[in-house]
């Protein structure tokens, strides 16, 4: 959220950006289905999700849209040996 309001902010208000223009969130299942030991980050992606759906809105007329890519868990080599049963 720290980079997000000063992005949209920005494109909105660029002449250049004015002729058209897509912007693209990363987003994140968790902000529709919660998951265990992750408070802060669903709070985080439903964030994301709440600006992604107002830049639709506002952005309607400066022709600026914006998308959400909602990613779902996928393994990588950081990922390998995280204990999702583990207790913080």
């Amino acid at each position: 959220m720290e980079v997000g309001f000063p992005i949209k902010k920005k494109s909105m208000s660029s002449p250049v950006s004015r002729i058209q223009g897509r912007i693209i969130n990363n987003g994140s299942i968790s902000a529709r289905v919660p998951r265990v030991h992750a408070i802060a980050y669903g709070a985080t992606k439903h964030a994301i999700t709440g600006l992604t759906k107002s830049t639709v809105l506002d952005g309607r007329k400066y022709n600026i849209t914006a998308t959400q890519l909602d990613v779902g868990t996928f393994i990588t080599f950081y990922s390998l040996n995280f204990d999702v049963h583990s207790k913080v």
